[in-house]
């Protein structure tokens, strides 16, 4: 019993640790979620093979802003229906970014209809992507910033490219999941997943600009709070240089200003 005490120590430990670190997912995937043609030849991560959610701890004030940014590719993308991410739960505060018909839809929601009580909020972005062909590769970023009521952010980027974008959104600053799920909407066990494959997937406690997110297209992941490219199982590596991501975000919204 001792052994086993010591060992969550340990883990939590490890979990905590800020720089370079590796970050155990909160509950680990089953192993058949991994595939071996991940982008560039690697692993990959298939949710649909997954019995069990991929967690991983969120950023601070994650669901106030961030930014989620993963490689996906999708056996057809016209049918395609399933999550990529989610955080919280509905009730409570709820960021869910899924695929499904043909189209790639980004929601923040906080609070219940008619959302109109202080520090609610809803947004709901939605593309198409029926240009995509079946097998090829796709880089996906959503980024969000609730830095005031009349001074959010929501946006959509794919390939690089911003396709959708909100700058007046009624978002609700200082709220933040305890974790991630990715592949699969955490709030609903029964939900569908992607018949797919992720990759590259990095996750940041501020949003990205255009500039950032071309960086991050050729393969930069500076700044990132957790980056996981499945070439090491389901472990996360903290790329954090400070306790939390407070500068990181106020140089965003400067860089943003200008």
């Amino acid at each position: 019993m001792k052994s086993i005490h010591t060992t969550l120590v340990a883990t939590l430990s490890v979990t905590c640790a800020l720089i370079a670190q590796e970050v155990p997912p909160v509950q680990s995937s089953s192993p058949n979620a991994l595939v071996s043609n991940g982008r560039g030849g690697g692993q990959g991560f298939q949710p649909k093979a997954s019995n069990n959610m991929l967690q991983h701890l969120a950023p601070q004030e994650f669901g106030a802003s961030g930014t989620f940014a993963t490689w996906i590719q999708l056996d057809d993308p016209s049918m395609a229906s399933g999550a990529v991410f989610s955080a919280g739960i509905p009730s409570e505060g709820w960021i869910l970014l899924q695929i499904d018909a043909g189209k790639l839809n980004f929601l923040i929601q906080k609070g219940e209809k008619p959302f109109q009580n202080a520090g609610e909020c809803y947004v709901n972005l939605s593309v198409p992507i029926s240009d995509w062909s079946p097998g090829s590769w796709h880089h996906v970023v959503a980024v969000w910033d609730a830095q005031s009521p009349n001074e959010s952010l929501a946006g959509l980027f794919i390939d690089g490219e911003s396709v959708e974008e909100r700058t007046t959104t009624s978002l609700t600053p200082a709220w933040g999941p305890e974790k991630i799920t990715i592949g699969a909407n955490g709030a609903q066990a029964k939900s569908p997943k992607l018949e797919g494959v992720f990759d590259e997937i990095a996750v940041f406690g501020y949003p990205l600009d255009g500039d950032s997110v071309a960086e991050l297209l050729k393969g930069g992941t500076t700044g990132a709070t957790l980056y996981l490219d499945f070439e090491q199982g389901f472990q996360a590596v903290d790329r954090r240089s400070g306790a939390d991501d407070v500068a990181a975000r106020a140089a965003a919204r400067a860089k943003r200003a200008q």
